[in-house]
């Protein structure tokens, strides 16, 4: 029998006294437990020995968006160990519609807590407030790939995400985004007067590991928070503050400090300025900022000193306008006898020099000068001695610094080729420095000498460096091999590429899905994918189903997926849809929107560019953008337009992509079926491709095929069907990443769905569905 947390009429809050009543509340709401209300802890709870707690709030769909009040009370000893995603006290604390949640005056003491992903003490997902808590003890996720986001307070902070003068005294460790007070903060959040003591530990070679924060997703704001930790470690994207925040939107992040002596044993990552504190100062402002609250003394063990040597400087981008390379560190603990020095090659030239850094006024300073210009340098500090104590902390990572105009990109880069809306067009568009300027295409058929010219049209990208060029090619031949070059009237070129275009009859196509990667590193999967779906199978063209990266506004980002793959993207038609992860910071998806030129519609919606339509010969395949339906408006013309364009189809199949679907069984896909519901089978859609969920599916419904493809990133979900829906087949063994060979002639769709036969076994592919269309 279930034993409810008391009401209490006079104060109209609910009344925690025991573990019971603690633990009723994941158990579901009811009429006299409801979501919305205020529970208050009465006592002390001690949960030692309770092993099955279930954090509270466990759907999405069912959220706290109450009010908890530790009434300056304890939860002490919460044990969770668990393979499941969003890991605390509450699983969902608000929601995205910005449901009112908040948590307040808790105390929670030697929680030892792990999850597979977005695991911390209060909240696996914040969107509400929490302030004035105190968390101890161990958090961690375990080893599996893609395990990730663990933080003391949040494993995520998400927009409306509030958490204001909390204490975080613990040890911290995960794959990768380990944050001492959040593991990811996204869309938003904001991190207030927070303190953080303990270590931290990032294991994935990915790295990103903040004080505060393992990896701001365009998150909102830091302020006034202090990382008085022993030890941050991890790879790389290391810091004291913030791990990984290129490209960030958020500039927000000021007024905060670290203790001095913090060890960081990893490369760091992006530069925040922070005020640097002894430890005595250190202690001093803990207790005139945390003191009358909470009882430091006993629930704090402060650092005291520093074992080693510690250097810490600002990483140098470009030589000064004098041409000299000018470096400067501090080494702590203070001290006369030691001896630093610089060590510096170029790329062109291999030998190392060493060149010495002299101490003026407690700084350690060298200008290095005679160096010749367009070609790149290399450096690393070292403080004499052993052990060997260098900055960055891997050198074999060294500093890199562009010397005069190296590092600007005047060369094409990122080069895509998007399917026009009928195989006689081409898209192409390609990244340059926001320099560039007249520029062209050129293209012929291959073994003609006959160069047709077509001169671009550019767009900055904004708070970027970057510019954006685009070029429809026009009046193509089926089933032809063409040659083409991209770059300006200056010289600069991407050299000479080609392609073939689509047939006028029977094609065939790859179909992937939900790359998802962060890094050159995480990429690796995703151009394994493709490696062995190439091996032995040219595809006519590549059909995508969008989350080509984590954080679509990232530039970084989408610059290690074509470092990795963009002999695909430039030899390959593709249809490259975004997914919810390309909205990411990026309400507008401009970072997708100016890499992949999407044939021109007549629909005047926000976003248009992300949306097409595609004839092929026998086969019309439109793409919807899923992540704007929800705006009434939008959802209806674009559902609307897609109507149209299927019953004026004289083409003999009809193929609709999707990143979101309709039969999905790791997300809801209510919403999708009922914006579609009864839409498809009047217009005759014979099959539906998306992403999303990152597990292969298949459903067939009313004569419709619905394909969910799975993944070729490093990112897996589990076979969860909550909906009961009716699945013919799946798989989801982790580390087994999918791709499908889709084929296409007048008699029948045969799609053959492959999949990695182990997880550590690239050389072995299986196939795991086999379907045919007639």
């Amino acid at each position: 029998m279930n034993s409810y947390p008391k009401y209490n009429p006079d104060t109209k809050k609910y009344e925690i006294y025991t573990l019971e009543e603690l633990v009723t509340m994941s158990s579901g709401w009811t009429e006299g437990m409801p979501k919305y209300g205020t529970y208050v802890l009465m006592n002390d709870i001690d949960m030692k020995g309770y092993n099955d707690f279930i954090p509270i709030g466990h759907k999405r769909e069912r959220a706290f968006v109450g009010t908890f009040d530790g009434n300056h009370h304890c939860i002490k000893n919460l044990k969770i160990d668990s393979d499941q995603k969003y890991v605390a006290l509450f699983k969902y604390l608000g929601n995205k519609e910005g449901g009112y949640a908040c948590v307040r005056n808790l105390r929670m003491e030697n929680c030892d807590i792990k999850g597979s992903r977005n695991v911390a003490c209060i909240a696996g997902v914040n969107y509400g407030r929490i302030e004035n808590c105190f968390v101890s003890g161990k958090v961690r996720c375990d080893s599996m790939v893609g395990s990730h986001g663990v933080g003391g307070i949040s494993g995520k902070n998400k927009a409306y995400g509030f958490i204001k003068n909390c204490i975080v005294n613990a040890d911290i460790e995960g794959s990768y985004d380990v944050g001492g007070i959040s593991g990811i903060q996204e869309e938003g959040g904001v991190v207030v007067g927070c303190l953080v003591v303990g270590t931290l530990k990032a294991n994935d070679g990915n790295g990103m590991v903040g004080g505060i924060v393992g990896s701001s997703n365009a998150g909102n704001c830091i302020r006034k928070c202090l990382v008085a930790v022993n030890s941050i470690s991890g790879k790389r994207y290391v810091g004291k503050i913030i791990g990984q925040f290129n490209d960030e939107s958020c500039d927000n992040i000021r007024d905060n400090m670290v203790w001095e002596g913090i060890q960081i044993l990893g490369n760091e990552g992006g530069v925040i300025e922070v005020k640097s504190m002894s430890v005595y100062s250190v202690k001093d402002y803990i207790k005139r900022r945390y003191g009358k609250e909470w009882d430091i003394t006993s629930l704090i063990d402060l650092p005291m000193r520093m074992d080693l040597p510690i250097i810490t400087s600002v990483p140098v981008s470009r030589i000064s306008s004098k041409g000299e390379l000018v470096i400067k560190a501090r080494v702590l603990p203070h001290n006369d006898n030691y001896k630093v020095n610089v060590y510096y090659w170029s790329s062109f030239n291999k030998f190392i020099r060493i060149a010495d850094m002299k101490k003026v006024n407690g700084e350690y300073k060298c200008v290095i000068k005679g160096l010749s210009r367009s070609k790149r340098v290399y450096y690393y500090i070292r403080v004499e001695g052993d052990p060997e104590i260098t900055w960055p902390y891997y050198k074999e990572e060294p500093v890199c610094v562009n010397v005069g105009d190296y590092g600007i990109q005047k060369r094409p880069s990122q080069i895509t080729l998007t399917m026009g809306n009928d195989i006689n067009n081409v898209g192409v568009n390609w990244i340059t420095h926001s320099t560039i300027e007249d520029t062209v295409l050129w293209h012929k058929k291959k073994g003609s000498s006959d160069w047709v010219e077509t001169l671009g049209v550019s767009h900055e990208m904004k708070k970027s460096e970057l510019k954006s060029h685009k070029v429809r090619m026009e009046n193509l031949e089926p089933d032809t091999v063409y040659q083409y070059k991209v770059g300006d009237k200056y010289g600069h070129d991407s050299g000479l590429l080609e392609f073939k275009t689509v047939p006028k009859n029977e094609f065939s196509f790859l179909f992937i899905a939900d790359p998802q990667a962060v890094s050159r590193k995480d990429y690796v999967t995703f151009r394994k994918c493709m490696e062995s779906a190439t091996k032995n199978f040219t595809p006519d063209f590549i059909v995508n189903a969008g989350d080509i990266t984590q954080n679509g506004y990232k530039a970084t980002e989408w610059k290690a997926c074509f470092d990795m793959l963009s002999e695909y993207f430039n030899r390959f038609l593709t249809i490259s849809i975004p997914g919810n992860h390309e909205n990411k910071g990026d309400p507008y998806f401009s970072q997708y929107v100016n890499r992949f030129f999407m044939p021109k519609t007549k629909l005047a919606i926000p976003s248009r560019g992300t949306i097409g339509e595609f004839k092929c010969g026998i086969a019309h395949i439109v793409t919807v953008n899923t992540e704007i339906m929800r705006e009434t408006g939008v959802r209806e013309k674009q559902i609307s337009w897609m109507k149209n364009i299927f019953k004026k189809s004289d083409c003999k199949w009809k193929i609709l992509v999707l990143h979101r679907g309709m039969y999905m069984v790791n997300h809801s896909s209510k919403k999708i079926r009922k914006y579609f519901e009864g839409v498809l089978e009047e217009v005759g859609v014979n099959l539906v491709l998306n992403g999303h969920d990152h597990i292969y599916t298949r459903a067939t419904n009313n004569g419709i095929t619905y394909i969910t493809g799975g993944t070729c990133g490093n990112k897996f979900y589990e076979y969860i069907n909550e909906e009961n829906l009716n699945i013919d087949v799946w798989r989801d063994d982790k580390g087994c990443q999918t791709y499908s060979i889709v084929k296409v002639n007048e008699g029948a769709i045969n799609i053959d769905v492959y999949s990695k036969k182990d997880e550590d076994d690239w050389d072995n592919w299986i196939l795991i569905d086999k379907v045919e269309i007639k």
